[in-house]
């Protein structure tokens, strides 16, 4: 029977299975090389109701970045970023947030595959991304033009000293050049082009 995939990982595994602290750890997801998850129950967010698995902006957990936390240290998180967003969303109910534990913090496992294989952390990340080559469903996307006009932009103005402001970048470019109007959702063209920014952040 094959062997089902990890869909997560906790924050609380990576510094053994990565053989670095828990504060460099955070650091790299405060820096934007890192997306934080957190399962959260409803909560209003003006007019949106939010639940599921959220993102949560890494400067709002900081504090439980540090060495000798506990799995059940806590802090009040007042701000979460939708799945199809960038920008985070405050909490207007509860008043006064949620309580989020370092244990209840994730990060989706292929991101991690990621991570591991451009960082070269361990041989069980690149061989998870080596694995994945050639699969998936054909491109409906322009995807290569994308890529294209993007560098020449990087080339002129430099590369965003975030993830999301490079995301951001690949999102205004498909709303710019759509025929149909189409664009792809903020999920897809972080799991498409993350990997870009990770590999060209420390050469431009």
């Amino acid at each position: 029977m094959p062997k089902i995939s990890k869909a997560f990982f906790y924050l609380t595994e990576l510094p053994f299975r990565w053989g670095r602290g828990l504060p460099e750890i955070g650091g790299w997801a405060l820096a934007g090389r890192l997306n934080l998850l957190v399962p959260i129950s409803p909560v209003k967010c003006g007019d949106q109701r939010l639940t599921g698995i959220l993102r949560v902006p890494a400067e709002d957990v900081a504090r439980l970045f540090q060495q000798d936390n506990s799995a059940h240290q806590t802090c009040t998180v007042l701000r979460f970023i939708p799945a199809d967003a960038l920008e985070p969303v405050l909490v207007t109910d509860p008043v006064g947030g949620i309580e989020i534990r370092l244990g209840d913090l994730l990060l989706d496992a292929d991101e991690v595959a990621e991570f591991e294989q451009v960082n070269e952390l361990l041989s069980i990340g690149r061989r998870a991304a080596q694995g994945k080559a050639g699969k998936g469903r054909p491109a409906v996307y322009e995807w290569e033009d994308m890529l294209v006009d993007v560098v020449l932009d990087l080339a002129a103005k430099g590369l965003p000293a975030k993830q999301d402001d490079f995301l951001q970048m690949i999102l205004d470019w498909f709303t710019e050049n759509s025929a149909d109007g189409k664009v792809p959702d903020v999920s897809t063209v972080r799991k498409r082009c993350a990997r870009i920014w990770w590999r060209l952040q420390d050469r431009l």
